[in-house]
């Protein structure tokens, strides 16, 4: 509300028909003073706090409605009265304020009405000091509906950032990982590597305990890989059952040793299914990335060591040699 009395006395308003109008606005309106002082407020507000206007005339709003916020309210009142502007309170920042409980709570979010509030000068008192005019807008379901939004649009963004089925990065997402990881690298002079890993005999269990028992044994095996990475690596599902690691800051020797904790921890799965247990193992390939390579050739060398792996009995770590250095 931002009418002033001074311009409902112009339309030739008694004070009882000025209350009854105040009384069919379907937001609440209150008068106050510095000290938050409560000078007549409306209908919406009795109805809401349970609190009839002449039992809130003269009392402080900290004693009718106390609550750990109101000293905002206290700034942006004396803002008002020193200024002589407009003042707002936007309920997606500073939430309810006042706790007045949600008649629509079973049905809602918030246990407390999400208000809105509008403060402006108001100079129609009898005793002619200035005050504060405060109009409040229920705006709950508003704020509701922006904050689903909010949820539906992370969770499209996550389901186009990670695998449905492990959980972890998807192909696209780890793919440009590395990509920004080697214009890091080349920019720092810094190390990475990358670790491929192949879920051994794949097909085998697919074939005898049937595709969930393989979807069972990725979630699995990708989860403990997740849980062994580091914060600063990223792990993606690189395709059906192969892995990828990126891993920053690492040279060649020690993408071997992060790899073989990986077989390590994949070896020590038992995974039930069924009434039968899966024991995986998984083969890997390791390359170093040099400066300026691009990263179908990052891949391809620590592909060719996987394939080396796979040759080598599986379940096993092989590193892939990069080409010489140019200068």
């Amino acid at each position: 509300m931002k009418l002033a009395r001074d311009h409902l006395v112009s339309w030739g308003l008694s004070q009882t028909e000025q209350l009854r109008l105040l009384d069919t606005i379907t937001v609440g309106v209150m008068v106050v003073d510095a000290d938050l002082v409560v000078y007549p407020w409306n209908r919406f507000m009795q109805e809401h706090t349970g609190i009839p206007s002449p039992e809130a005339l003269g009392e402080r709003l900290h004693d009718l409605l106390p609550s750990s916020r109101l000293p905002i309210v206290e700034r942006k009142v004396r803002n008002v009265l020193r200024l002589g502007s407009y003042e707002f309170l936007d309920s997606r920042i500073y939430g309810h304020i006042l706790p007045i409980r949600n008649c629509d709570a079973l049905g809602s979010r918030f246990d407390y009405v999400q208000l809105s509030w509008t403060l402006v000068p108001f100079h129609g008192c009898p005793d002619g000091r200035p005050r504060v005019c405060i109009s409040m807008t229920d705006d709950t379901h508003i704020v509701e509906a922006e904050q689903e939004l909010l949820r539906i649009r992370s969770e499209l963004e996550r389901a186009n950032r990670i695998d449905s089925l492990t959980g972890i990065l998807n192909r696209a997402t780890v793919l440009a990982t590395l990509e920004d990881e080697l214009v890091r690298a080349e920019r720092y002079g810094r190390c990475l590597s990358i670790a491929l890993m192949d879920i051994d005999h794949f097909k085998q269990v697919n074939d005898r305990y049937g595709h969930l028992a393989g979807d069972e044994v990725l979630r699995k095996v990708a989860s403990c890989l997740d849980e062994m990475r580091r914060r600063s690596d990223a792990l993606g599902r690189y395709g059906g059952e192969e892995f990828v690691a990126v891993l920053t800051e690492t040279n060649l020797e020690g993408a071997i040793v992060a790899a073989e904790r990986f077989r390590r921890v994949v070896e020590e799965q038992a995974i039930p299914f069924d009434q039968h247990v899966i024991r995986p193992t998984a083969s890997f390939g390791v390359a170093e990335v040099i400066p300026g390579q691009a990263q179908e050739a990052a891949l391809a060398i620590a592909d060719e060591a996987l394939y080396e792996a796979k040759a080598s009995g599986r379940n096993c770590v092989r590193a892939g040699t990069p080409p010489a250095r140019t200068e």
